[in-house]
């Protein structure tokens, strides 16, 4: 075999070897369903098929889901007991499958039931995350105060009356999980103990002196510390993960001063924002300056590129609805030049709205993620809030920190000149996508 190309049939006598023709390859795809046709007398067989919505065409001419659709049809001649799932999008079902000249059989032959998938309403949202939960409070033997905590069931009827996918509503859950109220009791099946009595209101008993505390502070962080420097990489490409860090710093730093700016309030901005506009910004700084009250929102944006980025930077600039006085974006890097409106909302909120650039530098984010881990696990660490505030307020690991203090500082008005380089989008107009969705990676 010489370049990829097939034996001749001599040689591959000479070598004992099977030639790899279309004859083998029919014959080794006969074998292979009768072995799955023996094996669905025991077992029920599924084969599944999904992201076939691929416009595309092969060398043949045909698209992912006509390919698909034919060896659907193939399996179903073979196999006697199977069940075809396969999912795609109405017009691609229409426009590919049922009406394609060459397609017609592969249809009707396969397409036995179309389910068609609604998106979630007010009952089904609720009925999703009740199941979503009672899954996870069963694995961990918990019996929880009410079968959707810690969610509102009007939060997420509210949130059904936008016909969310199911993965967007669990991805808001997956966001939103956060238990505040620290008298709140879970029950172990296993045990009946209350495991809330581990930490009550006030902190965990000191039993072994403020210098023991300190020391299991200074451990759990040197642990978090190192798990973020074993995956830094992925921590700066995390929206979420960098923004619950500048979240938990900001809030340790309430009533005290920076360089005149008085931090008075934090405010996560996913609390009080639209469904819509969720996941896009991440905090409100609520100082005092000079006398006059300003409210700095900031945004992680780390994506490369993609509609993503423009849609958060859209929402940075739009001061009114969110109630910013200034923008501030955490970026490392750089807006790709063929990207239009990124552009044009970065040259507005840096010239036009007195806003700020701020460059994300791994060294500068490092210790701020690590004690927000440890925050987000406090209780697992048997530590209090203010254990882990005493620690760094002591070590001076936010107020000291370049990245916090250039968020606060006044803005420069400048694009930052240590930005990173990244491949170039391609941008392609679009009459079927949203009005946040102005550019596609490809």
């Amino acid at each position: 075999m010489v370049g990829g190309t097939s034996l001749t049939q001599a040689k591959a006598d000479e070598l004992g070897l099977p030639n790899n023709s279309q004859k083998t390859e029919l014959a080794t795809f006969k074998t292979t369903c009768e072995l799955l046709s023996l094996i669905g007398n025991y077992s029920n067989l599924v084969f599944c098929f999904d992201e076939l919505d691929d416009p595309s065409c092969n060398t043949n001419g045909f698209t992912r889901a006509q390919v698909v659709a034919a060896l659907a049809k193939d399996l179903r001649n073979a196999i006697s007991k199977c069940v075809l799932l396969m999912a795609m999008y109405p017009a691609t079902l229409r426009d590919e499958i049922k009406l394609a000249q060459m397609q017609g059989a592969s249809y009707d032959r396969t397409a036995d039931k179309v389910l068609e998938l609604d998106y979630l309403n007010s009952d089904t949202s609720v009925l999703l995350v009740r199941k979503w939960l009672d899954d996870f409070y069963t694995s961990k033997e918990l019996t929880p105060p009410h079968p959707l905590y810690p969610f509102d069931e009007s939060e997420i009827r509210e949130i059904g009356k936008e016909r969310p996918t199911a993965r967007a509503i669990l991805k808001w859950c997956s966001e939103n999980w956060k238990i505040q109220d620290d008298s709140t009791k879970f029950k172990d099946k296993s045990e009946n103990i209350d495991k809330s009595t581990k930490v009550d209101a006030t902190g965990k008993e000191q039993t072994e002196g403020n210098k023991s505390d300190f020391n299991l502070v200074r451990d759990a962080f040197k642990n978090a510390l190192e798990v973020v420097e074993e995956s830094i990489d992925e921590c700066m490409a995390d929206n979420a993960l960098v923004g619950d860090a500048l979240w938990f710093s900001f809030i340790s730093l309430i009533d005290e001063e920076i360089d005149g700016i008085e931090i008075t309030d934090v405010k996560w901005i996913d609390e009080s924002a639209k469904y819509a506009d969720q996941g896009y910004l991440h905090l409100r700084i609520i100082a005092k300056e000079n006398g006059k009250t300003i409210n700095i929102g900031v945004a992680a944006i780390l994506n490369a590129t993609g509609k993503f980025v423009g849609a958060a930077l859209k929402r940075l600039i739009d001061y009114k609805k969110f109630d910013f006085t200034r923008g501030c974006l955490v970026r490392s890097l750089r807006i790709a030049k063929g990207a239009a409106v990124p552009q044009e909302c970065v040259r507005k909120l840096l010239k036009e709205q007195g806003g700020e650039w701020v460059v994300l530098i791994e060294e500068h984010i490092k210790p701020l993620i690590a004690l927000s881990l440890v925050y987000e696990k406090i209780e697992d660490y048997e530590l209090t809030e203010e254990q882990l505030f005493e620690f760094t307020a002591e070590n001076r690991l936010v107020i000291d920190n370049p990245l916090i203090r250039e968020i606060l500082s006044d803005p420069s008005g400048q694009e930052p000149s240590d930005l990173i380089d990244d491949e170039l989008p391609i941008s392609i107009p679009s009459n079927n996508l949203g009005n946040d969705a102005e550019e596609i990676s490809l």
